[in-house]
């Protein structure tokens, strides 16, 4: 990464984009997230290491399974779990989405009611705008911080409709992850009701399927660029063989946790001893 970028605020969203999206609301589920299957392919680029990623992911009922590569990862609703299984190395943990958010957490956790006020810089329609073969509507929006400046570029399929709760899991904005304004930007994108401004009730199935998330850093000339794109809707359901606990497959502590177990650490080693003076 580039010396002077903000480490802290670029890496996290990296991460999140690569993990797979969780939703918890604290209450009881009325009716599934999602009522109907949704198989969707994201392609994720990390400007950092200047690659991309293919990850599959199926959404059906209160789950969501993602598979990248080998490994797969299944957020459980109905009991508030994220297992994930590495195929290759032929393990797999559980983990609640309590220690999953404390882990991901550099402060306290907001509340439910703490994370829904948080308002979303105003979003400007940037027209229609095509990803892959899907027809979208592109919204913008500009964030000015102390750092650095963020263009955030959100595109929706208003052809396919979702819950709120459901779309707040495809971007990462549901519990155990940390709501963000550029999250904040791509439900707002997605509550837009077509031709006109007024946002939608938050009631299902009225907010649309956002197709693209790009988040553009600059920063004294230079800037760096996110992209989180779904280039395939379908309606499949995975493989059994991907999503089963391998026979055999040693229990592990999550990669998440073992990863924050890693930086505290760190964060505890003393720092050098200054030189002796001569």
């Amino acid at each position: 990464m580039r010396v002077g970028w903000p480490r802290s605020r670029v890496l996290p969203l990296v991460w999140i984009l690569a993990l797979p999206a969780w939703h918890a609301t604290g209450q009881a589920m009325v009716s599934p997230l999602f009522a109907e299957p949704l198989h969707l392919t994201r392609e994720v680029s990390d400007p950092i290491s200047g690659t991309s990623s293919r990850l599959e992911e199926f959404c059906f009922g209160n789950r969501v399974i993602s598979i990248l590569g080998t490994r797969t990862s299944i957020a459980d609703y109905e009991v508030g779990e994220l297992t994930e299984i590495d195929r290759a190395k032929g393990t797999y943990s559980i983990t609640s989405f309590d220690v999953v958010a404390r882990a991901l957490s550099d402060g306290p956790i907001a509340s439910a009611n703490e994370r829904g006020t948080r308002r979303a810089p105003e979003l400007t329609d940037a027209g229609v705008r095509s990803v892959g073969a899907r027809g979208g509507r592109a919204f913008e929006a500009t964030i000015v911080g102390a750092d650095s400046t963020r263009k955030v570029e959100v595109v929706v399929d208003q052809q396919l409709r979702l819950s709120r709760g459901a779309v707040e899991v495809l971007v990462g904005a549901a519990f155990p992850l940390r709501r963000t304004e550029e999250n904040e930007i791509a439900i707002a994108a997605a509550g837009l009701v077509r031709g006109g401004a007024e946002k939608g009730s938050g009631l299902a199935r009225d907010h649309a399927l956002p197709l693209e998330q790009a988040v553009t850093w600059s920063l004294d000339g230079d800037t760096l660029r996110l992209v989180n794109r779904i280039v395939r809707v379908g309606s499949e359901l995975p493989a059994l063989e991907l999503t089963a606990i391998p026979p055999g497959a040693r229990l592990v502590t999550s990669g998440i946790v073992l990863r924050q177990q890693l930086l505290e650490e760190l964060d505890r080693l003393p720092s050098a001893s200054p030189a002796a003076n001569p």
